[in-house]
């Protein structure tokens, strides 16, 4: 009697210590993807980093192409006053002879405007839509149809009739 208690109990103690070298493996195995975890958060941080600096690149390029453009277009304006001051006397001289004709020319956009017709409306195609067989069988049995007659018409089942009156009733 002694002999089985005592091998009855070391069997047990050795199941108890598989179990329990069964539980420290499953929570190693959990540790390892918080390891994971951290490698995830640098590698994403890591690609952060680079978008925000790639984006701070094209932002830098983006500037010096508008401050290029601007001086561009500054050196240009400056060039058409410079133009407009030696056009000057002649635009006095057609405004000498605006007063001559004492009407006022006709401006570029008044032109160009002048037999500007606005496009036609296409009359629109009225749709015509197609009711879905639950509101017609709705129809049908608010005009006092029953299910059998409502699934004759409609060619549908007398048991799908009878479920869409129900759930919507």
């Amino acid at each position: 009697m002694i002999q089985f208690l005592v091998t009855t109990s070391l069997v047990l103690h050795l199941l108890t210590f598989l179990w329990i070298v069964t539980l420290l493996q499953k929570i190693n195995n959990q540790q390892t993807p918080a390891v994971d975890e951290e490698k995830l958060k640098r590698e994403i941080e890591d690609l952060l980093f680079a978008y925000t600096s790639e984006m701070k690149e094209e932002n830098q390029q983006l500037l010096e192409q508008l401050n290029k453009y601007k001086q561009e277009s500054s050196t240009a304006s400056s060039i058409k006053r410079s133009e407009d001051q030696v056009k000057a006397p002649e635009v006095m001289m057609s405004t000498e002879m605006k007063e001559e004709n004492k009407r006022p020319p006709a401006s570029k956009e008044q032109i160009e405007y002048e037999d500007y017709q606005p496009p036609a409306l296409e009359v629109e195609e009225t749709e015509m839509y197609e009711q879905s067989n639950t509101a017609k069988v709705l129809s049908l049995s608010k005009q006092g149809y029953s299910a059998e007659e409502i699934a004759k018409k409609l060619q549908l089942g007398k048991g799908e009739v009878e479920l869409m009156i129900k759930f919507y009733q």
